[in-house]
Protein backbone atom coordinates (compact mmCIF):
# COMPACT_ATOMS: atom_id res chain seq x y z
CA UNK A 1 0.00 0.00 0.00
CA UNK A 2 1.43 3.37 -1.03
CA UNK A 3 0.35 6.75 0.28
CA UNK A 4 0.62 10.43 -0.60
CA UNK A 5 -0.08 13.42 1.60
CA UNK A 6 -1.07 17.04 1.14
CA UNK A 7 -2.44 19.88 3.25
CA UNK A 8 -6.13 20.78 3.35
CA UNK A 9 -6.35 24.52 2.75
CA UNK A 10 -9.97 24.86 3.68
CA UNK A 11 -10.40 28.46 4.72
CA UNK A 12 -8.82 31.80 4.09
CA UNK A 13 -8.13 34.20 6.92
CA UNK A 14 -7.83 37.81 5.82
CA UNK A 15 -5.65 39.79 8.20
CA UNK A 16 -5.90 43.56 8.10
CA UNK A 17 -2.32 44.59 8.87
CA UNK A 18 -2.60 48.29 8.24
CA UNK A 19 -3.05 50.31 5.09
CA UNK A 20 0.11 49.03 3.43
CA UNK A 21 -0.84 45.38 3.78
CA UNK A 22 -4.59 45.62 3.48
CA UNK A 23 -5.93 42.64 1.57
CA UNK A 24 -3.07 40.34 2.58
CA UNK A 25 -4.21 36.84 3.48
CA UNK A 26 -2.99 33.59 4.98
CA UNK A 27 -4.37 30.10 4.54
CA UNK A 28 -5.90 28.41 7.55
CA UNK A 29 -5.03 24.71 7.47
CA UNK A 30 -7.54 22.41 9.16
CA UNK A 31 -5.82 19.13 8.36
CA UNK A 32 -3.96 16.94 5.93
CA UNK A 33 -4.96 14.64 3.07
CA UNK A 34 -3.50 11.18 2.72
CA UNK A 35 -4.08 9.14 -0.43
CA UNK A 36 -3.75 5.40 0.15
CA UNK A 37 -3.33 3.00 -2.75
CA UNK A 38 -5.47 0.16 -1.44
CA UNK A 39 -4.61 -3.35 -2.55
CA UNK A 40 -7.79 -4.66 -0.92
CA UNK A 41 -10.12 -2.28 -2.75
CA UNK A 42 -8.03 -1.98 -5.91
CA UNK A 43 -8.26 1.81 -5.91
CA UNK A 44 -6.91 4.98 -4.32
CA UNK A 45 -8.73 6.05 -1.16
CA UNK A 46 -8.41 9.54 0.24
CA UNK A 47 -8.61 10.32 3.95
CA UNK A 48 -8.54 13.69 5.69
CA UNK A 49 -6.88 13.98 9.11
CA UNK A 50 -7.43 16.73 11.68
CA UNK A 51 -5.16 16.85 14.72
CA UNK A 52 -6.22 18.36 18.06
CA UNK A 53 -4.82 21.74 19.10
CA UNK A 54 -1.34 21.50 20.56
CA UNK A 55 -0.70 18.03 19.11
CA UNK A 56 2.77 18.91 17.82
CA UNK A 57 3.86 20.31 21.19
CA UNK A 58 2.81 17.32 23.31
CA UNK A 59 3.93 13.71 23.65
CA UNK A 60 0.42 12.47 24.40
CA UNK A 61 -1.49 9.68 22.65
CA UNK A 62 -5.02 10.38 21.41
CA UNK A 63 -8.12 8.27 20.70
CA UNK A 64 -9.16 8.22 17.04
CA UNK A 65 -12.51 9.09 15.53
CA UNK A 66 -13.13 7.53 12.11
CA UNK A 67 -15.77 9.51 10.23
CA UNK A 68 -17.49 7.90 7.26
CA UNK A 69 -18.57 10.35 4.53
CA UNK A 70 -15.34 12.21 5.28
CA UNK A 71 -15.41 13.66 1.77
CA UNK A 72 -18.18 16.02 2.95
CA UNK A 73 -15.55 18.48 4.13
CA UNK A 74 -17.73 21.58 4.37
CA UNK A 75 -20.46 19.76 6.29
CA UNK A 76 -19.69 16.59 8.26
CA UNK A 77 -15.92 17.02 8.55
CA UNK A 78 -15.96 20.67 9.62
CA UNK A 79 -18.99 20.06 11.83
CA UNK A 80 -17.19 17.28 13.67
CA UNK A 81 -14.04 19.39 14.12
CA UNK A 82 -16.22 22.01 15.80
CA UNK A 83 -17.88 19.36 17.98
CA UNK A 84 -14.59 17.79 19.07
CA UNK A 85 -12.90 21.08 19.87
CA UNK A 86 -16.00 22.45 21.60
CA UNK A 87 -16.45 19.39 23.82
CA UNK A 88 -12.84 19.56 24.92
CA UNK A 89 -12.97 23.31 25.62
CA UNK A 90 -16.09 22.68 27.73
CA UNK A 91 -14.28 19.86 29.50
CA UNK A 92 -16.78 17.21 28.36
CA UNK A 93 -14.50 14.94 26.33
CA UNK A 94 -10.78 14.36 25.71
CA UNK A 95 -8.97 15.61 22.65
CA UNK A 96 -9.17 13.23 19.69
CA UNK A 97 -7.65 12.69 16.26
CA UNK A 98 -10.23 12.88 13.47
CA UNK A 99 -9.89 10.72 10.35
CA UNK A 100 -12.42 11.41 7.59
CA UNK A 101 -12.71 8.48 5.16
CA UNK A 102 -13.74 9.57 1.67
CA UNK A 103 -16.35 7.68 -0.31
CA UNK A 104 -15.95 6.25 -3.78
CA UNK A 105 -18.88 3.82 -4.02
CA UNK A 106 -20.61 4.28 -0.68
CA UNK A 107 -23.40 1.73 -1.14
CA UNK A 108 -20.97 -0.98 -2.25
CA UNK A 109 -18.75 -0.34 0.77
CA UNK A 110 -21.20 0.54 3.53
CA UNK A 111 -24.40 -1.46 3.04
CA UNK A 112 -24.28 -4.91 4.65
CA UNK A 113 -26.04 -6.52 1.67
CA UNK A 114 -25.79 -5.82 -2.01
CA UNK A 115 -28.73 -6.23 -4.36
CA UNK A 116 -27.74 -9.84 -4.97
CA UNK A 117 -27.95 -10.55 -1.23
CA UNK A 118 -24.17 -10.85 -0.80
CA UNK A 119 -21.86 -8.71 1.29
CA UNK A 120 -18.44 -8.84 -0.37
CA UNK A 121 -18.27 -5.05 -0.66
CA UNK A 122 -18.79 -4.24 3.00
CA UNK A 123 -16.38 -6.98 4.08
CA UNK A 124 -13.70 -5.69 1.71
CA UNK A 125 -14.16 -2.19 3.10
CA UNK A 126 -13.79 -3.50 6.64
CA UNK A 127 -10.61 -5.30 5.60
CA UNK A 128 -9.28 -2.05 4.12
CA UNK A 129 -9.93 -0.27 7.41
CA UNK A 130 -8.32 -2.89 9.63
CA UNK A 131 -5.36 -3.99 7.51
CA UNK A 132 -4.47 -0.79 5.64
CA UNK A 133 -5.98 2.43 7.00
CA UNK A 134 -5.78 1.83 10.76
CA UNK A 135 -2.16 0.56 10.69
CA UNK A 136 -1.24 3.58 8.56
CA UNK A 137 -2.85 6.04 10.99
CA UNK A 138 -1.28 4.31 14.00
CA UNK A 139 2.15 4.56 12.35
CA UNK A 140 1.78 8.18 11.26
CA UNK A 141 0.32 9.59 14.48
CA UNK A 142 0.43 9.11 18.25
CA UNK A 143 -2.73 7.10 18.80
CA UNK A 144 -4.29 5.55 21.87
CA UNK A 145 -5.72 2.06 21.53
CA UNK A 146 -9.28 3.35 21.27
CA UNK A 147 -11.21 3.62 18.01
CA UNK A 148 -14.54 5.41 17.56
CA UNK A 149 -16.67 5.14 14.42
CA UNK A 150 -19.15 7.85 13.44
CA UNK A 151 -21.44 6.79 10.62
CA UNK A 152 -24.00 9.12 9.08
CA UNK A 153 -26.37 8.02 6.32
CA UNK A 154 -25.32 4.63 4.86
CA UNK A 155 -22.46 4.65 7.35
CA UNK A 156 -25.01 3.74 10.03
CA UNK A 157 -25.52 0.39 8.30
CA UNK A 158 -21.79 -0.21 8.22
CA UNK A 159 -21.58 0.69 11.91
CA UNK A 160 -24.13 -1.97 12.83
CA UNK A 161 -22.45 -4.48 10.51
CA UNK A 162 -19.05 -3.86 12.11
CA UNK A 163 -20.48 -4.14 15.62
CA UNK A 164 -22.24 -7.44 14.97
CA UNK A 165 -19.59 -9.08 12.76
CA UNK A 166 -16.32 -7.55 13.99
CA UNK A 167 -16.99 -6.14 17.48
CA UNK A 168 -13.28 -5.77 18.28
CA UNK A 169 -12.66 -3.25 15.49
CA UNK A 170 -14.25 -0.26 17.21
CA UNK A 171 -14.65 0.47 20.90
CA UNK A 172 -17.56 2.81 20.28
CA UNK A 173 -19.95 3.34 17.36
CA UNK A 174 -22.16 6.41 16.87
CA UNK A 175 -24.73 6.30 14.07
CA UNK A 176 -27.76 8.09 12.72
CA UNK A 177 -30.31 5.71 11.37
CA UNK A 178 -31.63 7.37 8.25
CA UNK A 179 -30.50 4.56 5.94
CA UNK A 180 -32.32 1.66 7.61
CA UNK A 181 -34.85 1.84 4.78
CA UNK A 182 -34.66 -1.09 2.31
CA UNK A 183 -36.62 -4.13 3.59
CA UNK A 184 -33.65 -6.37 2.78
CA UNK A 185 -31.43 -4.30 5.09
CA UNK A 186 -34.03 -4.31 7.87
CA UNK A 187 -34.47 -8.07 7.69
CA UNK A 188 -30.72 -8.56 7.88
CA UNK A 189 -30.36 -6.18 10.84
CA UNK A 190 -33.19 -7.77 12.81
CA UNK A 191 -32.04 -11.37 12.29
CA UNK A 192 -28.39 -10.58 12.94
CA UNK A 193 -29.14 -8.47 16.04
CA UNK A 194 -31.37 -11.22 17.46
CA UNK A 195 -28.66 -13.88 17.23
CA UNK A 196 -25.68 -11.63 17.99
CA UNK A 197 -26.98 -10.02 21.17
CA UNK A 198 -28.47 -13.30 22.38
CA UNK A 199 -25.06 -14.96 22.10
CA UNK A 200 -23.15 -12.26 24.03
CA UNK A 201 -22.92 -12.64 27.80
CA UNK A 202 -20.55 -9.67 28.09
CA UNK A 203 -19.82 -7.04 25.45
CA UNK A 204 -17.59 -4.14 26.48
CA UNK A 205 -18.79 -1.74 23.81
CA UNK A 206 -20.69 1.50 23.31
CA UNK A 207 -23.44 2.12 20.74
CA UNK A 208 -25.24 5.41 20.26
CA UNK A 209 -28.14 5.84 17.81
CA UNK A 210 -29.54 9.19 16.71
CA UNK A 211 -32.76 9.73 14.78
CA UNK A 212 -34.45 13.12 14.79
CA UNK A 213 -37.30 12.94 12.34
CA UNK A 214 -40.35 10.78 12.98
CA UNK A 215 -41.42 11.05 9.34
CA UNK A 216 -38.32 9.32 7.96
CA UNK A 217 -39.15 5.80 6.71
CA UNK A 218 -36.80 4.16 9.19
CA UNK A 219 -38.06 5.87 12.35
CA UNK A 220 -40.39 3.15 13.66
CA UNK A 221 -38.02 0.41 12.59
CA UNK A 222 -35.14 2.02 14.47
CA UNK A 223 -37.23 2.22 17.64
CA UNK A 224 -38.04 -1.49 17.33
CA UNK A 225 -34.36 -2.32 16.75
CA UNK A 226 -33.39 -0.41 19.90
CA UNK A 227 -36.07 -2.24 21.90
CA UNK A 228 -34.71 -5.53 20.57
CA UNK A 229 -31.16 -4.67 21.66
CA UNK A 230 -32.39 -3.50 25.06
CA UNK A 231 -34.21 -6.78 25.63
CA UNK A 232 -31.01 -8.76 25.01
CA UNK A 233 -28.45 -6.23 26.25
CA UNK A 234 -25.23 -7.98 27.36
CA UNK A 235 -23.31 -7.09 30.49
CA UNK A 236 -20.97 -4.08 30.12
CA UNK A 237 -22.71 -3.03 26.89
CA UNK A 238 -23.62 0.66 26.89
CA UNK A 239 -26.52 1.70 24.66
CA UNK A 240 -27.55 5.29 24.14
CA UNK A 241 -30.09 6.80 21.79
CA UNK A 242 -31.69 10.10 20.89
CA UNK A 243 -35.13 9.86 19.29
CA UNK A 244 -37.24 12.97 18.66
CA UNK A 245 -40.99 12.61 18.31
CA UNK A 246 -41.31 16.02 16.67
CA UNK A 247 -40.15 16.36 13.10
CA UNK A 248 -37.86 19.31 12.44
CA UNK A 249 -36.46 18.95 8.94
CA UNK A 250 -34.87 16.40 6.69
CA UNK A 251 -31.30 17.51 7.38
CA UNK A 252 -29.24 14.64 8.74
CA UNK A 253 -26.83 15.96 11.32
CA UNK A 254 -24.07 13.94 12.91
CA UNK A 255 -24.68 11.84 16.01
CA UNK A 256 -21.55 13.47 17.41
CA UNK A 257 -22.07 15.84 20.31
CA UNK A 258 -24.66 13.99 22.41
CA UNK A 259 -23.13 10.62 21.58
CA UNK A 260 -19.60 11.66 22.58
CA UNK A 261 -20.90 13.30 25.75
CA UNK A 262 -22.60 10.01 26.66
CA UNK A 263 -19.50 8.00 25.79
CA UNK A 264 -17.24 10.13 27.98
CA UNK A 265 -19.71 10.70 30.78
CA UNK A 266 -17.80 11.64 33.90
CA UNK A 267 -14.84 13.18 32.02
CA UNK A 268 -15.44 16.44 33.84
CA UNK A 269 -14.81 16.32 37.58
CA UNK A 270 -17.94 16.91 39.63
CA UNK A 271 -17.92 20.24 41.49
CA UNK A 272 -18.09 18.46 44.84
CA UNK A 273 -15.36 15.90 44.09
CA UNK A 274 -12.74 16.28 46.85
CA UNK A 275 -9.36 17.42 45.52
CA UNK A 276 -6.59 18.16 48.00
CA UNK A 277 -3.62 17.60 45.72
CA UNK A 278 -2.58 16.50 42.23
CA UNK A 279 -2.74 12.81 43.16
CA UNK A 280 -6.48 13.11 43.78
CA UNK A 281 -7.00 14.30 40.20
CA UNK A 282 -4.74 11.61 38.78
CA UNK A 283 -6.50 8.91 40.79
CA UNK A 284 -9.89 9.98 39.42
CA UNK A 285 -8.73 9.80 35.80
CA UNK A 286 -6.88 6.53 36.39
CA UNK A 287 -10.19 4.98 37.47
CA UNK A 288 -12.03 6.46 34.48
CA UNK A 289 -9.27 5.20 32.16
CA UNK A 290 -9.70 1.70 33.55
CA UNK A 291 -13.45 1.87 32.94
CA UNK A 292 -12.99 3.01 29.32
CA UNK A 293 -10.07 0.72 28.55
CA UNK A 294 -7.43 3.28 27.55
CA UNK A 295 -5.34 5.99 29.20
CA UNK A 296 -7.24 9.28 29.26
CA UNK A 297 -5.37 12.55 29.05
CA UNK A 298 -6.47 14.89 31.84
CA UNK A 299 -7.63 18.12 30.23
CA UNK A 300 -5.77 21.36 30.82
CA UNK A 301 -9.14 22.92 31.68
CA UNK A 302 -9.69 20.50 34.56
CA UNK A 303 -6.17 20.98 35.85
CA UNK A 304 -6.38 24.77 35.74
CA UNK A 305 -9.74 24.83 37.52
CA UNK A 306 -8.59 22.47 40.26
CA UNK A 307 -5.25 24.25 40.62
CA UNK A 308 -7.06 27.56 41.05
CA UNK A 309 -9.34 26.05 43.70
CA UNK A 310 -6.34 24.79 45.65
CA UNK A 311 -4.70 28.18 45.37
CA UNK A 312 -7.85 29.92 46.63
CA UNK A 313 -7.91 27.51 49.58
CA UNK A 314 -4.40 28.60 50.53
CA UNK A 315 -2.71 25.40 49.33
CA UNK A 316 0.04 27.11 47.37
CA UNK A 317 2.42 24.15 47.15
CA UNK A 318 -0.33 21.82 45.94
CA UNK A 319 -1.55 24.41 43.40
CA UNK A 320 1.99 24.87 42.07
CA UNK A 321 2.28 21.10 41.63
CA UNK A 322 -0.86 21.11 39.49
CA UNK A 323 0.32 24.07 37.37
CA UNK A 324 3.64 22.34 36.72
CA UNK A 325 1.81 19.16 35.72
CA UNK A 326 -0.19 21.17 33.18
CA UNK A 327 3.06 22.22 31.54
CA UNK A 328 4.39 18.67 31.66
CA UNK A 329 1.40 17.54 29.58
CA UNK A 330 0.85 20.73 27.57
CA UNK A 331 4.19 22.60 27.35
CA UNK A 332 2.78 25.50 25.31
CA UNK A 333 -0.28 26.18 27.48
CA UNK A 334 -0.27 29.97 27.87
CA UNK A 335 -2.71 29.82 30.76
CA UNK A 336 -0.49 27.25 32.45
CA UNK A 337 2.65 29.35 31.93
CA UNK A 338 0.91 32.46 33.28
CA UNK A 339 -0.38 30.66 36.38
CA UNK A 340 2.98 29.05 37.08
CA UNK A 341 4.72 32.41 36.77
CA UNK A 342 2.30 34.24 39.07
CA UNK A 343 2.40 31.45 41.66
CA UNK A 344 6.20 31.54 41.72
CA UNK A 345 6.14 35.32 42.10
CA UNK A 346 3.87 35.00 45.13
CA UNK A 347 6.24 32.37 46.58
CA UNK A 348 9.28 34.57 45.99
CA UNK A 349 10.76 32.25 43.37
CA UNK A 350 11.61 35.01 40.93
CA UNK A 351 14.08 33.15 38.73
CA UNK A 352 11.56 30.37 38.09
CA UNK A 353 8.84 32.97 37.44
CA UNK A 354 11.14 34.69 34.95
CA UNK A 355 11.62 31.42 33.09
CA UNK A 356 7.87 30.85 32.74
CA UNK A 357 7.29 34.41 31.54
CA UNK A 358 10.05 34.08 28.95
CA UNK A 359 8.53 30.83 27.70
CA UNK A 360 5.19 32.61 27.39
CA UNK A 361 6.71 35.43 25.33
CA UNK A 362 8.55 32.97 23.10
CA UNK A 363 5.11 31.69 22.06
CA UNK A 364 3.24 35.02 22.11
CA UNK A 365 5.76 37.89 21.99
CA UNK A 366 3.09 40.59 21.67
CA UNK A 367 1.40 40.11 25.06
CA UNK A 368 1.94 43.49 26.74
CA UNK A 369 0.85 42.39 30.23
CA UNK A 370 3.35 39.52 30.31
CA UNK A 371 6.12 41.89 29.18
CA UNK A 372 5.26 44.18 32.06
CA UNK A 373 5.25 41.29 34.53
CA UNK A 374 8.67 40.19 33.26
CA UNK A 375 10.03 43.70 33.89
CA UNK A 376 8.66 43.58 37.45
CA UNK A 377 10.27 40.20 38.08
CA UNK A 378 13.63 41.33 36.70
CA UNK A 379 13.58 44.32 39.07
CA UNK A 380 12.83 42.00 41.99
CA UNK A 381 15.73 39.73 41.00
CA UNK A 382 18.13 42.70 40.86
CA UNK A 383 17.13 44.10 44.24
Amino acid sequence: MKSKSSLILALFLFLALGSKSQGASEDVVIGKYHILNSETLGEDRKVAVHLPRGYEETKLDYPIVYLLYGDCLDTYFVELISILEGLNYRNLAPQMILVGVHNTDRYRDLLPLEKNGKYEGVENFHTFLTTELMPFINKQYRTADYNILIGPQAGSCFGMYALMNHPATFNAILIESGSFTPPMIRDYMTKKATTFFSDQNTLDHFLYVKLENQFTPSYEYTKSLIRLIESKQPKAFRLGFHLHDIAQNNLRSLPGEKGLCALFEGYSLAADYPVNCLKDIQSYYDTLSTDLGFTLNTSDVTLMMEGDKLDQDGKSTEAMEVYEFILELYPTSLAGLHRAAEKNISLGRYQKAKGYLQRFLAINPDEVYIKERLQVVEKLINQ
